[in-house]
């Protein structure tokens, strides 16, 4: 079963930034992208939570 696809626009330059990134770290910019979202995710969970829950 395939994992559903996103297509997004981005900067040139931050996506030139994020090849280095993979690159240097031996990673696929999808790889790279998936754990930057991650952590962005539980980051945000957690303020939401100890917030009043009044937007993001």
């Amino acid at each position: 079963m395939r994992k559903p696809q996103v297509n997004i626009r981005m900067p040139d330059d931050l996506r030139k930034k994020l090849k280095l990134i993979a690159k240097n770290k031996d990673r696929s910019v999808n790889y790279i992208v998936v754990q930057v979202l991650k952590e962005y995710v539980v980051k945000n969970t957690e303020a939401t939570a100890n917030s009043d829950s009044h937007g993001l």
